[in-house]
């Protein structure tokens, strides 16, 4: 009877006697619903539709929009970034960009369309399932690159190391993204049920996939390579991009002459900035990882959904709106830390070309001698310029409750 006694006072309720962990955590969960479970309840309709639904999607279409028009930007050779430094941060744009997609696809319109619920919602979402977090695992890491980039640029200017072009970050990062999810494409798959005679498409789990142990073990893991590893990481490269910023404002060395100097002090001022807003927007699907990894080894080896209540649901929303926002922030950030980038974004919107403009797919045009310097992602730590010496400058379930929360 100790495993009896362990939850929670069951042994106030005599019925259970003699029942296992599993039917006993089931009865506890059914039947200790308190009032602000029950409030919580009779608020997650109108949340998913006013939040989920319509507040995510504008904010994704706005993040796609902007995200598109930052590749556009950034692709000009007016910006003055070096091509390993631009590449970077195309490839977090694109991540953000597909990111965004996604949401709209599996979150937001299921709730406010019926007919995409019932004859489309079925078939994409198994693959975008999978997609979706290949889109934020990349975001993540590619941030992280970006970090990188910048404390290489701040703490040993001088280095030589040969990155073709970004292909040293991106590359890896791709193939980690693709690696790390692709048991995500084989969670869930579309299945038909029979209703009234008629045959509907429906959202089934993979039994394979949905074990006891299966859900530990990725749980556990998304908690520390999702969310642990990056938070600490981009901590600690913040540390040390604050830190050399700061030691070059004070002895006025080489790094920090001239208008760089106020640049790089701009810069070391507003990285802290950078860093609360990822922390602000990636809290909330932190916590919900920890939380559940934590929940998923107390209840083992029952099923975790038992671990999954009102409140959660709740965070989860308010995570899927977060990261939404966090993936559409970009262009903002852009635009208020750089002033090329103002200036480039400028004459774009003005239709002010006169031949200045060109791919860097393309022909190589003159650009001004002023470069200036970057702040991207929606990560914090991304406040970066040309990297020379004299630089101017996160259980949402489905309707079927499948487990899609990030």
């Amino acid at each position: 009877m100790d495993d009896f006694q362990e939850y929670n006072g069951s042994y106030l309720y005599p019925g259970l006697e003699g029942k296992n962990k599993c039917e006993i955590l089931q009865f506890l969960k059914e039947n200790q619903t308190t009032e602000f479970d029950i409030w919580l309840e009779s608020l997650e309709p109108v949340l998913d539709k006013w939040c989920e639904g319509v507040a995510l999607l504008v904010i994704c279409v706005l993040g796609i929009i902007g995200n598109i028009v930052s590749i556009l930007v950034l692709t000009s050779q007016d910006i003055d970034l070096k091509p390993s430094f631009a590449n970077i941060l195309i490839c977090l744009a694109m991540y953000d960009l597909v990111f965004s997609v996604c949401e709209i696809l599996i979150y937001s319109v299921k709730h406010i369309s019926q007919f995409y619920l019932d004859n489309i919602f079925p078939y994409l979402a198994p693959a975008v399932l999978g997609i979706i977090h290949v889109a934020l695992t990349g975001s993540v890491y590619t941030t992280i690159a970006v970090a990188i980039e910048r404390c290489v640029t701040v703490c040993a200017p001088f280095s030589s190391v040969k990155m073709y072009q970004g292909a040293l970050y991106i590359v890896p990062i791709v193939i980690f993204s693709f690696a790390y999810n692709i048991n995500k494409f084989y969670e869930v798959r579309t299945g038909y049920k029979v209703v009234n005679n008629v045959t509907e498409a429906c959202i089934d789990q993979d039994p394979e996939y949905y074990t006891p142990s299966y859900i530990a073990t990725t749980r556990i893991t998304n908690c520390i390579v999702m969310g642990l590893i990056p938070l600490v990481v981009l901590i600690f490269l913040n540390y040390l991009i604050y830190r050399a910023v700061s030691q070059a404002h004070a002895h006025h060395n080489s790094i920090t002459q001239g208008n760089a100097h106020r640049r790089d002090s701009t810069m070391a001022a507003l990285l802290m900035g950078i860093v609360f807003v990822f922390m602000v927007c990636h809290s909330v699907k932190t916590a919900l990882n920890v939380y559940e990894a934590v929940k998923v080894l107390e209840v083992w080896p029952c099923e975790a959904k038992l671990a999954w209540g009102p409140k959660q649901e709740v965070l989860s929303i308010l995570s899927h709106i977060l990261t939404g926002l966090n993936s559409s922030m970009n262009i903002v950030i852009y635009v208020f830390k750089d002033f090329k980038f103002r200036q480039v974004l400028g004459e774009y919107l003005c239709g002010k070309k006169d031949g200045k403009y060109s791919s860097r797919r393309g022909i190589s045009m003159p650009t001004a001698v002023t470069t200036r310097g970057m702040a991207a992602s929606n990560f914090p730590m991304t406040n970066i310029g040309d990297n020379t010496v004299n630089e101017s400058s996160e259980n949402q379930p489905f309707t079927q409750n499948i487990d899609t929360h990030l």
